[in-house]
């Protein structure tokens, strides 16, 4: 089944694709808005839904469903607007976690598209906020550096959101080195030239550049070939606690399977997993854990929005990071943390099977 298919988690008849029709229903809650009385943990969710909605701006079909093309740039414009007003103040922003940095896109996106200096100071405050965060001997943020399954789940959304801008980033790399070569190798370009020196320096630079890109896709193939190992072969997720799926108390956790699944088949579309694909199933693996998630998790709601079961309460890398403390974190019902990853599984899923929104 298609997030464009038939059927929903209650066995209803689905209207609309469930990327439009999760989204419409965060929206009709009033979730992913910033308020001034709202915990630090507020700070990831605005963030991750204002991801979700800014690729379903990108999504193929979008563009004639107007109506939903302009209530979703109303709802990222209200909550970028809210989240800015309450981060211009960067000595202030360093008693928040450092969730706060994934306002930065969606901040973005709306000073690109109206120029409004509000956008601007915000993104200048949440970039102060960086230099003047308290460091400890690991230089990172008072967290713990145990490999945790939330560890896994942060470095998955890492990969998925960089995704993109690593396969721009490798072909412009690629295009400056060719022209930097042929100036080098030019018959009028002097050898002794500090000019020569400087484009060496810059040429030798950029090769260790495109090393380190390189690393960083063998280290995702490792990554997603381990991820789809500790898929339970049963329920076709992932556990809250993949290291330990058999002890009591343990469960399929809806978030982390459907940030896995947009990981996954992100990963194939754009080329990173060529070398995995043919023994390894990948995108099936993927297939299979999508809709099972659409399956056991999206509900129908009597007002005809879409719910989402099964999503873990935000939990801390600042915490003991044990078995008990990771099992005794609240599930809630219709996460932000869980429909947007819902939304961009669903979205990667589409393009996966080629449909169109509309």
């Amino acid at each position: 089944m298609t997030s464009n298919g038939t059927d929903t988690g209650s066995g209803t008849s689905q209207s609309k694709p469930y990327s439009i029709w999760m989204a419409e229903s965060v929206m009709a809650r009033g979730q992913g808005l910033a308020s001034p009385d709202g915990t630090s943990g507020q700070w990831l969710r605005i963030g991750f839904f204002q991801t979700a909605l800014l690729e379903i701006l990108s999504a193929n079909g979008l563009d004639n469903m107007v109506e939903q093309r302009e209530r979703v740039l109303d709802y990222l414009e209200c909550g970028a607007r809210k989240a800015a007003s309450l981060v211009l103040d960067a000595k202030r922003n360093v008693t928040f976690s450092l969730d706060r940095l994934s306002l930065g896109r969606g901040l973005s996106f709306q000073y690109e598209r109206s120029k409004d200096e509000l956008y601007k100071n915000a993104l200048d405050a949440l970039r102060e906020s960086i230099d003047l965060q308290p460091r400890n001997h690991f230089v990172v943020d008072e967290a713990s550096t145990k490999p945790t399954t939330q560890y896994v789940r942060y470095y998955s959304r890492l990969i998925s959101y960089g995704s993109t801008v690593f396969t721009n980033r490798v072909g412009s790399l690629f295009t400056v080195m060719t022209l930097l070569k042929t100036a080098l190798e030019s018959p009028t370009m002097s050898k002794d030239s500090a000019k020569w020196e400087d484009l060496k320096s810059k040429f030798q630079y950029l090769i260790k550049k495109i090393v380190h890109c390189r690393d960083s896709k063998s280290k995702f193939q490792y990554l997603i070939k381990k991820i789809v190992h500790c898929r339970d072969s049963k329920s076709n997720g992932w556990w809250q606690l993949m290291c330990s799926p058999d002890l009591p108390g343990n469960y399929i956790e809806s978030s982390c399977s459907s940030i896995f699944v947009f990981v996954i088949l992100r990963g194939s579309r754009l080329g990173f997993l060529e070398s995995l694909l043919s023994d390894d199933n990948i995108e099936k693996a993927a297939c299979e854990a999508y809709d099972a998630i659409a399956r056991k998790f999206v509900v129908k709601r009597d007002d005809g929005a879409l719910g989402f079961n099964g999503t873990v309460d935000v939990c801390s890398l600042n915490s003991p990071a044990s078995y008990d403390y990771y099992l005794s974190r609240p599930i809630q019902q219709d996460s932000v943390l869980g429909t947007s990853a819902f939304i961009l599984a669903s979205l990667e899923r589409d393009r996966y099977t080629g449909a169109a929104l509309d």
